[in-house]
């Protein structure tokens, strides 16, 4: 693996390797929390994006060639070309959009190729990479780590990944990408991004499962294939994030709960219908219930019953065999 320029965006446009590859900007640009690592780079629609001068030397040798990887969180998809990044203008130059139909347009070697609609959506962080492999002879676009397109690249190498790359900026500015950026790393290697992970299967337990109001229960997640993230909703309007969190339950009914875990690789729901009963407890002022057994002819023991004859007859035993006379 060859690193030549990272872009983390904590508070500016620096190369976090050795290299010095730092990027610049026309325009305004802002740093924010929220993204995949720590800050992000967020752009209104309008706004200019940046250039990295790092670029890819043309490769005479028939090695593995150069890889592009970041990720990016469109806020809107309102135009209809929004620039992910594009190399030099001019002849040799390469590019990709998201068009607002939520598919992904470009070229990446031989000429224009179009994705599905629908996989990008706004609001969503995706992780876009594309590969040039000249050992392979394969030029390929990855979403979130699964191939969406591509195409033989028979033995030359793209001329036009040696300019340097515009990143969210178009050399028409109605066609920037307005959100966010961040992790943009640049390769002189093939990198391959890691399939996702297969999604959650979610599953969880409860305890207890009734008793009176206000009952507090302890929700325990049982979801496989590591899930990253929890949603739960007790059913009574009440929610939480934590992975096994305890909720208390204020009112009498009878609850739905309901289970999302979430992974990159996608998220699966559980939800039990009317598992949690809470109950009426004893008004304010009512007699203890084993006092008021006691005066109608029976004891209370460990929360048991046991009903004897009146006082001065048959002797009788407790639960735990302890002899009682009358």
């Amino acid at each position: 693996m060859s690193l030549i320029a990272h872009y983390a965006f904590e508070d500016n446009l620096n190369d976090e390797t050795d290299n010095h590859y730092n990027g610049t900007v026309n325009g305004s640009i802002s740093y924010v929390t929220g993204g995949k690592v720590g800050k992000a780079l967020s752009k209104a629609a309008g706004q200019n994006g940046f250039h990295t001068p790092v670029g890819v030397a043309a490769d005479t040798g028939n090695k593995p060639y150069c890889t592009i990887d970041l990720y990016i969180k469109p806020s809107d998809l309102t135009d209809t070309y929004n620039c992910i990044w594009r190399t030099a203008e001019g002849w040799g130059s390469y590019y990709l959009y998201v068009m607002s139909d939520g598919r992904i347009w470009g070229s990446i070697y031989s000429g224009q190729f179009s994705t599905d609609a629908g996989i990008i959506k706004a609001g969503t962080w995706y992780r876009i990479t594309v590969v040039w492999d000249l050992a392979n002879h394969t030029a390929t676009l990855y979403v979130d780590g699964v191939s969406k397109h591509s195409e033989a690249m028979g033995g030359n190498t793209p001329w036009g990944i040696a300019q340097g790359f515009n990143f969210g900026l178009d050399a028409w500015s109605t066609q920037d990408l307005a959100g966010l950026f961040d992790e943009v790393k640049i390769y002189n290697s093939v990198e391959v991004p890691p399939a996702p992970p297969a999604p959650p299967v979610a599953a969880f337990s409860g305890s207890p499962l009734s008793g009176n109001v206000p009952l507090t229960v302890q929700f325990t997640d049982e979801s496989t294939n590591d899930p990253t993230s929890w949603l739960w909703d007790f059913g009574d309007e009440g929610s939480s994030e934590e992975q096994s969190p305890e909720h208390k339950y204020e009112s009498v009914g009878t609850y739905t709960v309901k289970l999302t875990a979430t992974n990159d690789g996608g998220s699966d729901d559980e939800e039990k219908p009317d598992y949690i009963t809470v109950s009426g407890a004893p008004s304010a002022g009512s007699p203890n219930l084993c006092d008021r057994f006691v005066r109608t002819g029976w004891h209370c023991f460990n929360k048991q019953f046991i009903k004897h004859r009146v006082r001065g007859e048959v002797p009788w035993r407790d639960p735990h065999g302890n002899l009682y006379r009358g």
